[in-house]
């Protein structure tokens, strides 16, 4: 799609606007388009599992599945369209996998810093919204997923908004995140077998990875584990994801982890090591 105008249909190229209604990967494929012809640009999202109505950046996978990097759009989104009603019609385990998302945008800035990134002011403001946000959602994701309409108009604002803001502010910490790391091995190493979960429930794993590794104030491992497991339901564990679980898996995993997010020293590598035998069974 990346400067491919040309390979869109003439019709396409005549439009005054683009609107994209959908999941993550429909907002997405409509952000890059409007970004491919310059166009305006009004995003509808259907379901909560997704931060990518906000979001300056897309996703971009291969026709296998795999994952191919992000791109910045350059066009403002001039407008987000979010029906209750939609929303109050999408499946529970949609407004899960996105709440459990949305917990990266915590560990994910802190991480970078941690890591011995340069501590910037995006960073640390990245760091003091996400940790309000995420606080929102730990109170809030159990009466919303009860079917509370005023917690989920909470829960939807943070997840939603709030994350997809998020996702722009933090865009310049180096290179991919150890919280979507999980969901970068099942996309990228397991492209012969099917995928049972959705993009949420693998980050969840990454998430508990990351709170293992970090020791993150204000989220404890044990108890973000309890938040998943019993009240969102999304899995805990590598095995859950039903992929294979031998120690050659453990060390094809830990190197695409490592690759993707670089140890800065050999105790870090450790540390990702040991976190990751914490979410592995």
């Amino acid at each position: 799609m990346r400067g491919r105008r040309s390979s869109l249909p003439a019709t396409a190229r005549r439009a005054d606007v683009v609107i994209g209604a959908g999941g993550g990967r429909a907002i997405d494929t409509s952000k890059m388009i409007a970004d491919a012809l310059g166009k305006k640009l009004l995003l509808a999202p259907t379901c909560a599992a997704q931060c990518a109505s906000f979001a300056q950046l897309a996703g971009v996978y291969k026709t296998d599945g795999a994952r191919d990097g992000v791109m910045f759009i350059k066009i403002p989104i001039l407008g987000t369209y979010v029906d209750m009603g939609v929303m109050r019609a999408a499946p529970k385990r949609l407004l899960a996998s996105g709440i459990a998302d949305a917990f990266t945008k915590l560990v994910e800035p802190y991480g970078a810093v941690l890591f011995g990134g340069e501590a910037t002011v995006r960073w640390e403001t990245t760091i003091a919204l996400a940790g309000r946000s995420t606080r929102i959602l730990l109170d809030r994701s159990a009466a919303a997923l009860d079917g509370d309409e005023r917690a989920l108009n909470d829960v939807l604002y943070a997840a939603i908004c709030l994350t997809g803001l998020l996702s722009s502010l933090g865009g310049d910490r180096p290179g991919p995140s150890l919280a979507h790391g999980i969901n970068d091995a099942v996309h990228d190493l397991y492209t012969d077998l099917p995928r049972r979960c959705l993009h949420g429930e693998n980050v969840s794993v990454g998430v508990l990875l990351s709170a293992h590794a970090y020791d993150i104030p204000g989220l404890p491992a044990g108890m973000l584990r309890d938040f998943f497991k019993n009240t969102l339901k999304t899995p805990t564990s590598w095995a859950e994801l039903g992929f294979g679980t031998s120690e050659r898996d453990f060390e094809r995993v830990l190197e695409l982890l490592m690759r993707n997010f670089p140890p800065r020293a050999l105790s870090h590598r450790d540390a990702v090591a040991g976190a990751l035998r914490s979410v592995w069974n």
